[in-house]
């Protein structure tokens, strides 16, 4: 009877600690994915109390899907979010004491509080290989509010070919650039709640799709795709002497590639639709290892092979390849690397112009 007796009273002593105790609020964190783990820390600045005793504060509880939680005193109004052990970290981030959503990015100046959990899209970019690591800037064109900080916004994580980044469910338009933004390409419509890719090509030429399907058709990386899908043009449906440039990359030791330029041909420009024209100008870029250099020596022989089809009849009627500068003499010293330019791309254009004027 002394035992349950006490018992009891442990229990009604708890009930009365907890009516009594400190009302708390939640805080979700979405943290970068190169974050093996997500603390708190969080004070009252005018008081200058702490709530928790230690940097970096609590160790967050995982929710999936990137997110991440953990509890605060209401009195609680900063917040700081910081990532493996304390190491990377949020600037202060002023906290209104209710239960928030917090997106942080790589650019630690880039987060984001939401009063409720918010939805994202994901956009998949290609860009040409000598931009680097893409940035970008979105916002919601209807009400003028941006995601990110400052221009250029945030890089892109890089996965495999593509470059992709989750976005608030909210962006209708985005630009691409590389990471000091001296290159970009126009301002981008997307349909909000949408995954999109985006194709960005050296001339600025951009695509924007809704599938990846669709951005491999945009792409054209692929000479068995690319044949693939010429093989079911149905040629009564050829209404013009419309020209698509197309191009394909050949791996040669070290891979190393480029892209045309898509607006140099006479007529409209019909890269998507391959049934409405007549002309296929196509282009394979090679990079070819010397076969006289060894060991550590790596040069680069490189050319343009261009033949212009004509779809309606299947006939190549016109072919040229066209040779990179000479190798200097200096690429003989041991240990040397040495990519050769490739050739002048206004000449290759010039033929190939030259060539469709003589058909049409």
């Amino acid at each position: 009877m002394k035992r349950s007796f006490t018992m009891i009273f442990v229990l009604v002593l708890c009930a009365c600690l907890c009516a009594c105790g400190v009302e708390t609020y939640t805080v979700h964190v979405k943290a970068p994915g190169s974050w093996d783990s997500v603390h708190l820390w969080a004070w009252d600045v005018g008081k200058d109390k702490d709530a928790f005793k230690e940097w970096p504060g609590t160790l967050m509880t995982a929710e999936g899907e990137g997110w991440y939680s953990a509890e605060v005193p209401e009195w609680v109004d900063s917040v700081i979010v910081s990532g493996n052990g304390g190491s990377v970290q949020t600037e202060d981030i002023q906290y209104i004491s209710r239960e928030v959503w917090i997106t942080v990015y790589e650019d630690l100046s880039n987060w984001r509080q939401y009063d409720e959990k918010p939805q994202y899209t994901t956009a998949t970019v290609a860009v040409p290989a000598d931009w680097g690591t893409p940035y970008c800037w979105v916002w919601s064109e209807a009400d003028k509010k941006d995601v990110f900080a400052a221009r250029p916004g945030q890089a892109l994580i890089q996965d495999g070919d593509y470059y992709t980044i989750e976005l608030p469910a909210w962006v209708d338009s985005i630009v691409i650039s590389n990471s000091d933004g001296t290159v970009r390409t126009a301002d981008l419509a997307v349909e909000p709640g949408k995954d999109f890719w985006v194709s960005v090509w050296e001339t600025g030429n951009t695509y924007v799709v809704y599938s990846e399907a669709e951005m491999d058709t945009a792409l054209n990386y692929s000479a068995e795709a690319l044949y693939a899908a010429l093989d079911t043009v149905d040629r009564s449906k050829i209404v013009g002497d419309k020209a698509l440039t197309c191009v394909f990359y050949v791996k040669s030791g070290e891979e190393q590639s480029r892209q045309p330029v898509l607006d140099f041909l006479p007529g409209e420009e019909t890269p998507t639709a391959p049934e409405e024209i007549r002309y296929l100008v196509n282009y394979k870029y090679t990079a070819r290892r010397a076969s006289n250099y060894i060991g550590a020596l790596r040069v680069y022989y490189t050319s343009i092979q261009v033949e212009v089809v004509d779809l309606l009849t299947g006939d190549v009627i016109a072919e040229e390849t066209f040779e990179g500068e000479d190798l200097p003499d200096e690429v003989s010293a041991k240990g040397f690397e040495y990519f050769a330019p490739y050739p002048d791309d206004a000449v290759v254009q010039q033929w190939a112009v030259d060539v469709l004027k003589q058909v049409r």
